[in-house]
């Protein structure tokens, strides 16, 4: 126990001090989403999205393709278009481009910013391109719009912070482990009672998903080896024991199971057991690789979502 809190304590410390060092861009993330409605070419709506994620960068909050509660999104409504007499004829368009911060899963609204701007082009494309690049990321006036919605992400933590506890524990409860560490570990630091909270629900969930997954790699390679106690099963058995973190409750069964093998494999064939477990170092070496375990399982989680998400904006423009 001492050392599970003391483990619980270093994650906290480690996970702090890290985002103490980076800005927003690394505490809260928009992901930007381009509604299929808006009608455009791919080229047009890739280049949008760039441009809101620009935004969102560059005032403060970080702006991935991936998908996310807290979005940046928009729409581009054209005002006018025309066929310059000129040689050769060239496409002009006044658009407006409207950009909105929200929540994109509760379909809540934070702040909306509307620029008018003007593109010329070879084609309608290169036109709308060329119109949405007039739109500078570092406006003041974007700063302020990204503000507001960063504030009310974190009124979202702190007012919906028990919630959040709780369904990341119901995730756990139905063996969703993953998303429960990727939910608690996407708090920002900047909503600092709620941060507090999740960096404290997160080794027991961690804790739950390794003994599970011990659980699952030790009756595999027991299975694998009782059926057939040869060399070809002490190598399989051995890959499975391998994956084992030295953490996980069940670790002296694979250790004892690794020495029964290790002992066979010496009566058949006189050769010591390749498949070594991990092996338990320093604690604190153990402490850093918990931290990175950790940020590695709710990472892997996050990119591995679609990024085609639906997302209720219904209303925003």
């Amino acid at each position: 126990m001492k050392y599970i809190a003391a483990v619980a304590i270093f994650i906290f410390t480690s996970f702090h001090g890290l985002i103490a060092q980076v800005d927003d861009s690394q505490r809260i993330s928009l992901g930007t989403y381009i509604p299929n409605s808006n009608g455009f070419s791919n080229s047009v709506q890739n280049y949008f999205g760039n441009k809101l994620a620009s935004i969102a960068s560059a005032n403060g909050m970080g702006g991935t393709r991936s998908s996310s509660q807290f979005i940046i999104t928009g729409a581009i409504d054209i005002i006018s278009k025309d066929i310059t007499p000129t040689t050769p004829p060239m496409h002009a368009y006044t658009i407006d481009v409207t950009f909105i911060i929200g929540d994109g899963i509760n379909g809540v609204k934070y702040s909306s910013e509307t620029r008018t701007v003007k593109g010329v082009g070879t084609n309608e494309t290169k036109a709308l391109i060329s119109a949405i690049k007039g739109v500078n990321p570092r406006d003041p006036e974007f700063k302020q719009f990204v503000a507001e919605a960063k504030n009310s992400i974190i009124q979202h933590y702190n007012t919906n912070c028990d919630i959040l506890i709780k369904k990341a524990q119901t995730l756990a409860a139905m063996n969703k482990y993953d998303e429960a560490i990727y939910s608690l570990s996407n708090v920002p630091e900047v909503s600092q009672e709620c941060y507090n909270k999740s960096m404290e629900e997160l080794l027991p969930i961690y804790q739950e998903k390794i003994d599970q997954d011990c659980q699952i790699k030790f009756n595999e390679a027991n299975l694998v080896w009782t059926s057939n106690q040869n060399l070809i099963a002490a190598d399989k058995a051995g890959r499975i024991l391998a994956g084992i973190d030295p953490q996980a409750n069940c670790y002296s069964q694979a250790i004892a199971l690794s020495n029964k093998i290790g002992k066979k494999v010496k009566e058949l064939n006189d050769r010591d057991y390749e498949f070594m477990l991990k092996q338990e170092q320093a604690r604190i070496d153990d402490r850093k690789a918990t931290v990175q375990a950790i940020r590695a399982i709710g990472e892997a989680y996050g990119n591995g979502q679609p990024q085609n998400v639906s997302y209720n904006v219904r209303g925003w423009w």
